[in-house]
């Protein structure tokens, strides 16, 4: 096991060969061939240079916790993408320069074929966490990242998710031809007839509640109040 100790900032040699990679482990510890330890997470990466600089465990909590769950998610593969151009390029992942951002971008579109989404959302990803470290507001505003997300959008904007939509009147057909005669017919028709006058999800409609205040009966206006 590597044994911890200070990062002098010393530039290390170039290395060759199979040293070529950063290995993943704790903030100070150094691998095999002495090159420091860099997490591959993007929060990890994130929480490991806020510490760098000497901001308290806590504070550099909080600051990863700044984005959704879902969110991080979906980052997670840009940003894997982003760590390995990285270290292709002996760049930092969370100090990275507009231009190295830019060429990172501009691969993701030309060589790898992403979608203006694709790149955007990349370009949210790595800015975010560059913006937090470096602490450059504009970043995400510069003309070159902005110029490369802007062209990849041209070259291939966004496609509707869904090519075709279902007809609305075969389910109101159906349920006209069809009597809800059991419990389980009319709580079929209910669930479906709802979502359809909503334009509800089925995991919205997991979400109601029957508890005081998130259901209601107005019976002067025959009608359902709901709250998700």
């Amino acid at each position: 096991v590597a044994a911890a100790q200070r990062d002098d900032h010393r530039r290390p040699n170039s290395p060759s060969g199979s040293q070529r990679s950063f290995s993943p482990g704790p903030l100070g510890e150094r691998s095999a061939n002495g090159s420091p330890t860099v997490a591959r997470d993007r929060s990890a990466c994130l929480r490991r240079a806020l510490l760098d600089k000497g901001i308290s465990a806590a504070m550099a909590q909080q600051l990863c916790n700044q984005w959704r769950e879902a969110t991080q998610k979906g980052y997670g593969s840009l940003w894997n993408r982003w760590f390995d151009f990285c270290l292709a390029a002996r760049c930092s992942p969370v100090r990275a320069s507009a231009q190295q951002i830019g060429e990172f971008l501009t691969k993701l579109s030309v060589v790898d074929g992403a979608s203006g989404s694709v790149v955007n959302s990349a370009r949210s990803s790595i800015v975010g966490v560059v913006q937090v470290v470096t602490e450059q507001r504009k970043l995400a505003k510069h003309p070159l990242l902005a110029g490369v997300t802007k062209t990849a959008k041209l070259l291939r904007p966004v496609q509707p998710r869904y090519d075709t939509i279902w007809d609305v009147g075969e389910l109101l057909a159906y349920w006209k031809r069809t009597p809800a005669l059991t419990l389980v017919m009319k709580r079929a028709k209910a669930i479906s007839l709802f979502i359809l006058a909503t334009y509800a999800r089925p995991s919205d409609c997991e979400r109601l509640s029957m508890a005081r205040g998130y259901f209601g009966i107005a019976q002067s206006h025959n009608s359902y109040m709901y709250r998700i």
